[in-house]
Order: structure tokens, then C-alpha cells, then sequence
């Protein structure tokens, strides 16, 4: 339902709905590596690194309700073992990020098929929506990271977080 969400929430503000035509994960970053040289590929990473507002969530292993990164077929044990390995805590449009809001060298996220999480520092409104006990330390990881710039978050989500911080 993600492609009728997406239309349907860019028709309710007088926008146009770009979907990406990639797999959410690839088998390969080859094959990663070929899709971006692909036209109408390039034309949605363009439209994504010329953005001003990006709008998203963070997702979480660790949520009441894993997000369809964490609960899909995705990912398989291996995979899991994997993140657990690098030591990730959570992702920003499937890009994997650590504790420290570090996400270079993460193997994983050279088969991601979501954005540089640069861009999160870059856009002039990176709007994080965060609602969830189970994401705070994903939350408090993307705010080490500087991994956004505008933090909308629910009233329950954000008295824990200041309650659990350091």
C-alpha cells in the first residue's frame, strides 16, 4: 500500500507522487550499483538530492510494531546477524544507522535502496515524525547523528526520551 499512500498524500497537497522503481533491498550492490545508472532511476535520486522538505520516520527492531523493513520477508536471519554485528539500532528509509548515528561501512546499506542519509543533514527541513516507545533509542541515535533537523514527535514518545537520556 506504500505507492497508494504516497500518491494519495501527495494529491492532498497539490503535489506529484515520484515512485522509485526499485526493490527495497537488492541481492547484490551490483546490481544496486547498474539500476542507479538507469534514467528513470536517476531522475527520482535527482529529484531526491534538489529536495527542500524530506518527511519520514525511523524504524525500529526494537518497536511494538516493527516497521515493513524489520516485519517484511526483506531481511533474513543472516541479514539480521549481520546488522546485530555492526551494531545497528535502527534506519531511515531502509539505510541502517549505529548508536552514534554513524551509518558509513554498514555492508547492508550498500543493498538499501533508500537515500545518503547526508541528505537528512542537507535538506533545509528534514522532518523526522517519530511516535513509539520502542523507537527511543533509535530516535536518540538519529539525534546523535544530526540525521534530522525538525523532530515531530508524540508527547508519550517524548517524555521518555528525556527521561531515558544520559
Amino acid at each position: 500500500f506504500v505507492t497508494e499512500t504516497i500518491t494519495r498524500f501527495a494529491q492532498n497537497f497539490g503535489a506529484r507522487a515520484h515512485v522509485f522503481p526499485v526493490p527495497t533491498f537488492f541481492d547484490s550492490s551490483d546490481t544496486r550499483t547498474a539500476m542507479w545508472r538507469e534514467r528513470s532511476v536517476r531522475n527520482v535520486l535527482d529529484i531526491q538530492s534538489q529536495s527542500d522538505i524530506l518527511l519520514y520516520s525511523i524504524g525500529s527492531p526494537t518497536a511494538r510494531s516493527p516497521s515493513y523493513v524489520y516485519a517484511s520477508s526483506f531481511l533474513d536471519a543472516n541479514d539480521f546477524k549481520e546488522l546485530h554485528q555492526q551494531q545497528v539500532i535502527g534506519d531511515i528509509a531502509t539505510v541502517f544507522f549505529r548508536a552514534d548515528g554513524s551509518y558509513a561501512d554498514i555492508p547492508m546499506n550498500r543493498r538499501a535502496s533508500g537515500p545518503d542519509l547526508a541528505l537528512t543533514q542537507t535538506a533545509k527541513h528534514s522532518i523526522c515524525v517519530v511516535s513509539g516507545l520502542g523507537k527511543i533509542d533509535a530516535l536518540r541515535s538519529a539525534l546523535n547523528g544530526r540525521l534530522l533537523n525538525v523532530l515531530v514527535i508524540a508527547a508519550i514518545t517524548a517524555r521518555e526520551l528525556l527521561n531515558t537520556a544520559n
